[in-house]
């Protein structure tokens, strides 16, 4: 079976069984305690899909034959620093802009008035 349908079946896995252990996690914990009554059940899905998933991970592993983190093959980044930074401003910038965009054409308006020339001496 090749690398891509052992994800897929991976994937597959952690769905369903979260959808089988998801109802008796929240029946039994509504059981067990009251303080539980205030979570819906879309909160205990999430919970049985991260439990799904952290357990199906060993099987997967080693399906995939990867035994220890060497078997991964893969370098120290000599560019650590650099990328850090570039993926930073590659986030940073288009959210800044669009935010400035959205506030110059009034689309959004700050509650309260922004002393601007105050933030020049900050920078």
């Amino acid at each position: 079976m090749k690398d891509a349908a052992k994800l897929f079946v991976y994937f597959f896995a952690v769905v369903i069984g979260g959808a089988l252990l998801a109802p008796p996690l929240f029946w039994s914990a509504r059981y067990v305690s009251p303080f539980f009554a205030k979570f819906d059940f879309e909160s205990f899905f999430h919970r049985a899909l991260l439990i799904c998933a952290v357990a199906f991970l060993w099987p997967l592993l080693r399906s995939l034959r990867l035994h220890s983190f060497r078997d991964l093959q893969l370098d120290r980044n000599r560019h650590a620093v650099r990328d850090v930074v570039a993926g930073n401003l590659l986030a940073s910038l288009p959210l800044l802009v669009c935010s400035f965009l959205l506030i110059a054409t009034r689309i959004f308006i700050l509650k309260t008035a922004m002393p601007w020339s105050s933030l020049v001496g900050v920078l």
